[in-house]
């Protein structure tokens, strides 16, 4: 899907559902608990750096800072509510604009969000580079 930028496009994207106990209870016991407490958060009133560690099925982001620098880089969309319905597929792939923003760190998450990253398409191509051997250099 088109991402809210121009010449960007979702690579995925995920719908926010209430964390399981185990995850909650998990999250109270990493470094994340003093934010915890300070923001007020349960599991219905995350903020989407939290919503990233928990919810995202990539498993991308294992720290509370990896999930700040994603958002802080704004490669993160917040869509409030269910997903636009694609014409050509019949699935719920698009991203409204109206109900669409560039996630930041403070901003809340609620059961029903989804949450999308987007890159930057050049050519109707995305970079994602995967390496498998080692440098041909000393590093």
């Amino acid at each position: 899907p088109r991402g809210i930028k121009e010449g960007f496009a979702v690579v995925y994207h995920f719908e926010v559902k209430e964390p399981t106990l185990e995850k909650w209870k998990s999250l109270m016991n990493s470094k994340a608990n003093k934010d915890i407490a300070r923001l007020n958060l349960s599991p219905t009133n995350l903020t989407l750096p939290i919503a990233l560690m928990m919810m995202d099925p990539s498993n991308k982001f294992e720290t509370i800072s990896g999930a700040r620098k994603i958002c802080r880089d704004g490669c993160i969309l917040l869509h409030r509510g269910q997903l636009g319905m694609n014409e050509n597929n019949g699935q719920r792939t698009v991203f409204l604009p109206e109900r669409s923003k560039i996630g930041k760190v403070g901003d809340r998450v609620y059961p029903g969000d989804v949450i999308g990253k987007q890159v930057v398409v050049g050519n109707g191509f995305y970079l994602e580079r995967k390496f498998t051997r080692a440098p041909l250099f000393e590093l």
